[in-house]
């Protein structure tokens, strides 16, 4: 097990290194971004140019962004197909949108331009991430004292943020707060909340460095699946208890039915 563990790092540390060196070969044969055409890894390439991070720095934060995040897109998209499973009017109407965009055609690819039109697969998916936040909380410790009403927090205190307590606050989301209703995220009624509201992927200069591919990546494979299969499920739609061990888990899985489309 360990000698399989140490291939599987090594191959994923060979690709992401891969990756690494072809950027730094075209850097220096006087490819770059700028401004805020600034890709990421350009943007530690710099800062490993000033001598501030190292290789090794480098390629974990490279690692960071191109694996950490499969964990909790899985976790989302199979909550969102179990939410969609158990409301088929959501789940038709999202149907629609992606056919009227993409068409039915399996071998149709789905690019960028395509998620930018849908905007019912982005109240989908929001929802889905709000009532089942991926990432249940996240810990932050404070640079400076902190003051909050009558409570001082000093600095070098660690504050703990529940992005799912947040996003199933009753005072904000209503007495419903735990049914499935992508309405939610309407324009109209979005843009009557605070912005820090909802925060599935935290907030502020420390978020998720990659919550956007994270979002583009759901969605394409959202999309994917409701292209290719009608989902059903037998079983309440809160009979599935979702356990937290760093990623929101469901406990027994997402046993739905998928029906292949024709």
């Amino acid at each position: 097990m360990a000698k399989m563990y140490r291939n599987t790092l090594d191959t994923l540390h060979g690709f992401t290194k891969g990756i690494i060196t072809e950027r730094k070969a075209k850097r220096a044969n006087g490819e770059k971004t700028s401004g805020k055409e600034t890709n990421f890894l350009d943007m530690l390439l710099e800062h490993y140019d000033a001598g501030e991070i190292d290789d090794e720095g480098v390629r974990e934060e490279v690692d960071t962004f191109m694996f950490e995040g499969h964990d909790t897109t899985s976790s989302g998209v199979s909550w969102g197909i179990w939410c969609i499973a158990h409301h088929p009017q959501v789940q038709q109407r999202l149907f629609n949108e992606i056919c009227e965009m993409i068409g039915e055609d399996q071998e149709e690819i789905i690019i960028t331009e395509h998620l930018k039109k849908m905007t019912y697969l982005d109240q989908v998916m929001k929802e889905a991430f709000r009532l089942y936040c991926p990432v249940p909380d996240a810990n932050r410790r404070l640079q400076n004292d902190f003051q909050s009403g009558p409570y001082l927090f000093p600095k070098g205190a660690v504050v703990t943020i529940a992005p799912l307590i947040l996003c199933r606050n009753k005072n904000v989301w209503g007495d419903d707060v735990l049914s499935f209703d992508p309405e939610r995220f309407s324009e109209e009624r979005e843009s009557k909340r605070h912005p820090f509201d909802y925060i599935p992927s935290s907030a502020g200069p420390r978020n998720c460095i990659g919550q956007r591919f994270a979002q583009l990546e759901a969605k394409v494979m959202t999309c994917w699946l409701v292209r290719s299969f009608e989902f059903s499920s037998n079983l309440p739609f809160e009979s599935n208890r979702a356990g937290a061990e760093g990623i929101l888990r469901p406990y027994s899985g997402i046993p739905v039915f998928a029906k292949i489309r024709i």
